[in-house]
């Protein structure tokens, strides 16, 4: 059930997302960042570029199944304590919550229309 996805996700060691296609922004890897877990995907995922702190993530070259399985291993060597997750949960949810969206939206409109500094994404 959708409902127990968040449980599980925050149980896990990792996620895995190999996609080999240009994907949308994969937004199974936000759930799972926001739950504490780290993942694997490639740079097809566009939610890979929101993967640039160390312990979050590792990115690896799409239909590269060695570097698949090297990023996999380097992830499963990372910190699964319960502050690491609560520590890496907390940032994703600042990179990737709803409100960080619509404030980086909001920026950005603004510049376009002259009324602001060009925003950064809150992934940067």
């Amino acid at each position: 059930a959708h409902s127990e996805i968040w449980g599980w996700l925050g149980s896990i060691d990792c996620l895995v997302l190999p996609s080999r296609s240009k994907d949308g922004w994969g937004v199974v890897v936000s759930e799972a960042l926001m739950q504490g877990t780290p993942v694997v995907t490639t740079e097809n995922v566009g939610a890979s570029i929101a993967i640039r702190e160390s312990d979050i993530g590792e990115v690896a070259k799409a239909r590269d199944p060695q570097d698949i399985a090297r990023c996999t291993e380097l992830v499963l060597g990372y910190d699964r304590s319960a502050d690491t997750r609560k520590r890496r949960a907390h940032r994703a949810r600042q990179m990737l919550s709803a409100e960080s969206g619509a404030a980086y939206l909001w920026s950005a409109i603004q510049f376009s229309i002259g009324h602001g500094p060009r925003p950064e994404a809150p992934w940067d």
